[in-house]
């Protein structure tokens, strides 16, 4: 091979440079083509007046609701007062029944005979008696009686007042009551065991429910004049 021939390149060299070459402008090409295809969108002119617009908070709406909730409270907390005050719905007044006052003296022995307002004196029983039947009476002290307190038994009526007392150590009660408070005859009778007696005073009645043959209580009570 003579020099002329080293210094002239391969035909596979020429052809090698030549495809790269059309490579190259074809990617150019395709590069060009995308980009002109490719138009950005273009924001359009809106009327400001065609934007939506967020409402502001209705603050009118809940003012409502409290208002209604206020006004309901009202009419619920109404009718809970009107039905206690006439008694009606499930706060129906029970009619009153009546109990032996013998048989509310074995209750009381059985729980113990424990008063529920504790005496200070006959002078402070004298004055809840009297306060409670808007009268005059006086209790005195006895040696061998000790007064314990009131207690809530009802018997003759809702108003019946009790008093509890030792007599010789033994349990006795009394009971007042209005002079015209009606009343069965057997809620008043004794039994075989038990003693009822009766004082009438000027404005209020005594029983006396005793173990004792005789009453003991009785005698210690008198109207004031």
């Amino acid at each position: 091979m003579n020099s002329s021939d080293r210094n002239q390149p391969a035909k596979g060299q020429r052809l090698d440079h030549a495809g790269i070459d059309s490579e190259n402008g074809l990617v150019d090409a395709i590069e060009s083509s995308i980009r002109k295809s490719f138009v950005p969108p273009i924001a359009p002119d809106l009327d400001p007046s065609c934007l939506p617009i967020s409402d502001p908070p209705q603050t009118g709406s809940w003012q409502n609701v409290w208002k209604l909730a206020v006004c309901g409270l009202l009419v619920i907390t109404g009718t809970y007062f009107l039905l206690v005050a006439t008694g009606q719905g499930p706060f129906r007044t029970q009619p009153f029944a009546q109990t032996k006052l013998t048989t509310l003296y074995s209750e009381t022995v059985f729980f113990g005979f424990e008063p529920e307002q504790a005496a200070q004196s006959v002078d402070q029983l004298s004055m809840l008696v009297s306060r409670r039947f808007r009268t005059s009476v006086a209790l005195k002290q006895s040696t061998n009686t000790r007064f314990l307190g009131t207690i809530h038994l009802g018997g003759i009526s809702r108003s019946t007042m009790t008093l509890m007392a030792l007599v010789e150590e033994k349990p006795v009660l009394l009971f007042f009551e209005r002079p015209s408070q009606k009343y069965d005859e057997c809620i008043v009778c004794g039994n075989s065991h038990l003693y009822v007696f009766e004082k009438r005073l000027d404005d209020i009645i005594a029983f006396e429910v005793t173990p004792h043959s005789r009453p003991s209580l009785l005698s210690l009570v008198e109207d004031l004049p």
